[in-house]
C-alpha cells in the first residue's frame, strides 16, 4: 500500500507541475503574441500615405509676359488600412526672394510665406481626391494657373488632404511645392 500511496502522491505532483507548466506555457505565449503584435503588426495597420507634388511650367499662348503654372499633386495609400478622402484644400501663394550682393544663399521660410494671404484658395468636398483609398491605390490631379512673369518672384503651392481612416479616425497629410515664376534659372542680385 505504501508503494501505491506514493505512485499516487506522485502522479498527483506531476500532474500538478504539468498543470502548472502549461499554464504558464500558456500566458507567456499569449504575452509573446502581444509583444509580437504591438512590435510588428499594429504599425502596419496604422494609415500611412505618400502625397507628393510638383510645379511645372509652358509658356502661356496669350502673351510673353505671362506662364502656366501647372501644380501636379498626387496621393497614394502606401499602408495597408484603406482610409477616406472627405475634403481638399488648396492654396497658392507668390512671394519675393533676392540674394543680396553678400549672401549665398537665402532661406525661405515655408511658415513665413503661409503667413501672408494667398493668391488662390479654394476648398473640395466633391470629386478632385475625394474617395476611398484601399492599400496601393494612387491618384494624381493637375491644377493650372496662368502667371503673371515678375522676375525675382516665386510661387508656393500647399494641398491638404483631410479624411477619415478605418478604425483610427481623423487623418491628415500635404505636400508642398516652390518654384520659381515662370521657372526662371536664375534669381537676379539687388
Amino acid at each position: 500500500m505504501t508503494i501505491n500511496g506514493t505512485n499516487s502522491k506522485w502522479k498527483t505532483r506531476t500532474e500538478i507541475a504539468k498543470n502548472v507548466f502549461q499554464a504558464a506555457a500558456i500566458v507567456v505565449g499569449a504575452l509573446w503574441a502581444l509583444y509580437r503584435f504591438d512590435l510588428l503588426e499594429k504599425p502596419s495597420l496604422e494609415t500611412r500615405a505618400d502625397a507628393v507634388s510638383a510645379i511645372n511650367w509652358f509658356s502661356s499662348p496669350t502673351g510673353e509676359n505671362e506662364c502656366v503654372a501647372q501644380f501636379k499633386a498626387s496621393l497614394e495609400n502606401i499602408g495597408t488600412a484603406s482610409f477616406d478622402i472627405e475634403s481638399v484644400r488648396l492654396r497658392g501663394w507668390t512671394f519675393e526672394r533676392q540674394l543680396k550682393e553678400d549672401e549665398i544663399a537665402t532661406y525661405i521660410d515655408d511658415e513665413e510665406v503661409q503667413e501672408h494671404h494667398p493668391f488662390f484658395e479654394k476648398e473640395f468636398r466633391d470629386g478632385k481626391f475625394i474617395q476611398r483609398y484601399p492599400p496601393t491605390v494612387i491618384y494624381s490631379w493637375t491644377y493650372e494657373w496662368v502667371v503673371k512673369n515678375e522676375p525675382n518672384r516665386l510661387i508656393f503651392i500647399r494641398i491638404d488632404f483631410d479624411g477619415k481612416a478605418d478604425g483610427s479616425g481623423p487623418f491628415s497629410t500635404h505636400t508642398i511645392s516652390w518654384s520659381p515664376i515662370c521657372g526662371q534659372q536664375e534669381l537676379e542680385r539687388e
